[in-house]
């Protein structure tokens, strides 16, 4: 077991982390629960910005189109530029990993609050 699988194991076992399914390639996908958000609210907002500043450099890059509905729910769609994202010198690696969770999630038909 590598140091990446035993944070996870014992993220479970605090009760910070559960198993929502798998990705398109099998992947198990995880999702942070209410008591790790109650618990560590602060590393919550700060993985948020983190996420959010990520999501707009590619936006920016053109690699995704972010659209609103009637409701303001925002929405992730892929570009034509987004099929070279894993080649891409424009990406950092932080993007390249943004572009490898919408892909194998599919997670950019609707990039929504994911507690």
């Amino acid at each position: 077991m590598d140091f990446a699988d035993e944070m996870i194991e014992a993220m479970i076992e605090r009760g910070y982390l559960v198993q929502v399914g798998f990705n398109n390639m099998g992947e198990p996908l995880y999702r942070l629960t209410e008591r790790f958000h109650a618990e560590h609210a602060d590393l919550v907002e700060e993985i948020k910005l983190n996420e959010s500043d990520i999501v707009s450099s590619l936006w920016f890059k053109n690699f995704i189109d972010i659209r609103m509905n009637e409701e303001g729910t925002s929405y992730i769609y892929l570009t034509d530029r987004s099929d070279d994202w894993y080649t891409s010198d424009e990406l950092t690696e932080e993007e390249k990993s943004m572009m490898y969770i919408l892909y194998t999630t599919g997670y950019f038909d609707g990039f929504k609050d994911r507690r």
